[in-house]
């Protein structure tokens, strides 16, 4: 609404030359924005418009999600917007078109920030799929006591590696708070092959038997009479809040 009110006050006068070279950086850093925003692959919803491949376009492979790039021309374009109704209308008729506009944005979301309060209000409030309240699995004793004996956390096998033997959130947290290392998590970009050369390695670890005194193993079923028979010294595993766990020795 803000957007055609201000087109129509420059349609009555367009923004003078000195003003335009002044903002011309920020002009011509938004034209590149909107560029890479587009990237090599063109898409009206589900359907691919243009894509262009190999080559120079292959440059866009790197971004991930790249219509985040337009977020700095929206932000520009919402300033170009506000400093029109501003400048170009008495103070009582520009405090009202802002007036007007924060009133139709907060009425339009309020829903949203209805739900995001109560989300965060009351840890019981989870009627809302899209905000869920997350309990951290792991309740025993165990992982409070026994954390300070080793360095790492190794889930058998981990999400990138095939069917993990538990949700990698409650370790990730576990492995954070208390100092070690995890072989697991959910990442944006990552090298498939040095991935696929650590996920085969682990695998060789379980067939050779080779188990680190210094390392909580979490094992998937599947895996886990290989894991005790193969291990080159004495293992203990035993089902903890749900998961089979397994280290050197006993625990």
């Amino acid at each position: 609404m803000m957007g055609l009110w201000a087109a129509y006050e420059m349609q009555k006068r367009f923004v003078q030359r000195k003003t335009l070279l002044y903002f011309l950086p920020l002009i011509v850093a938004s034209f590149f924005f909107t560029l890479l925003a587009l990237s090599n692959k063109i898409t009206f919803g589900s359907l691919v418009l243009v894509e262009f491949s190999g080559g120079f376009w292959n440059i866009f492979n790197m971004f991930r999600s790249t219509g985040r790039f337009f977020w700095p021309v929206h932000y520009f374009i919402i300033f170009v917007i506000l400093a029109i109704l501003i400048k170009r209308n008495s103070q009582i008729m520009a405090a009202s078109l802002l007036i007007l506009g924060l009133t139709l944005q907060l009425i339009d979301l309020s829903s949203v920030y209805y739900s995001h309060r109560q989300a965060r209000g009351n840890p019981a409030f989870h009627w809302n799929p899209a905000l869920p309240v997350w309990e951290n699995p792991l309740q025993s004793e165990f992982w409070a006591t026994q954390a300070a004996q080793y360095k790492h956390i190794t889930l058998l096998p981990p999400i990138a590696c095939g069917e993990p033997p538990a949700p990698y959130q409650g370790f990730a947290y576990w492995a954070g708070r208390h100092g070690l290392s995890i072989n697991t998590g959910q990442v944006a970009r990552f090298d498939v092959e040095r991935t696929a050369a650590y996920c085969q390695d682990l695998f060789e670890e379980l067939r050779t038997g080779v188990i680190k005194s210094d390392t909580i193993y979490v094992v998937h079923p599947l895996y886990l009479s290989d894991f005790q028979n193969n291990a080159q010294y004495p293992v203990s595993c035993r089902e903890i809040d749900g998961f089979m766990t397994c280290v050197q020795g006993e625990h």
